[in-house]
């Protein structure tokens, strides 16, 4: 009896010591017409363009642009942050930004002009460097001395795209 109960104890002591530090963080769903982009106070659309991070205390950030997500980790520099998260440009799937394959292009249209766009894997952003002839490929970790800097003319261009996606949706008949 007695070593039954030690190895109840014992196999309830390793599940729990197996629970620990599993928890998963996963992004929050982009509500659109709601979120607002921390930085830029601009509408941010649940596109591949979002990004989100979360902090210890649980608090999401959102964003419109990486750039902007950048910005604010470089002014909250104390904040102890618990996940990034960015999206895949092809598909929109939600990435850990660490994980994530970067491609930049000060002509790559962003919605404030950063020109970085993410994705998933290496082959996807080469990809697209290929299709446009242009852009530099970047790992996270090569993002992370990147020089952030908004290119207004990428920034004017997407506006209007985003403003006429906005209007589409708006004009399709409900499901």
């Amino acid at each position: 009896m007695k070593k039954t109960i030690a190895l109840l104890i014992g196999i309830g002591i390793i599940g729990a010591l197996a629970g620990c530090g599993t928890e998963s963080v996963q992004p929050v769903p982009i509500d659109e017409g709601v979120d607002i982009c921390e930085v830029c106070n601009m509408s941010v659309p649940n596109s591949a363009f979002a990004t989100e991070l979360i902090v210890e205390s649980g608090r999401v950030y959102k964003f419109d642009d990486i750039g902007c997500m950048q910005e604010w980790i470089k002014e909250h520099n104390d904040e102890k942050i618990k996940a990034e998260f960015v999206r895949d440009h092809q598909s929109a799937e939600w990435l850990d930004r660490g994980q994530a394959v970067y491609a930049f292009d000060p002509s790559f249209r962003t919605p404030m002009g950063y020109g970085v766009l993410s994705f998933k894997d290496k082959a996807g952003a080469e990809a697209l460097i290929k299709q446009e002839q242009k852009g530099t490929l970047l790992t996270a970790e090569e993002l992370k001395s990147h020089q952030w800097e908004r290119h207004d003319d990428a920034v004017q261009d997407i506006k209007k795209q985003l403003l006429q996606e906005q209007e589409q949706k708006k004009e399709q008949p409900a499901k």
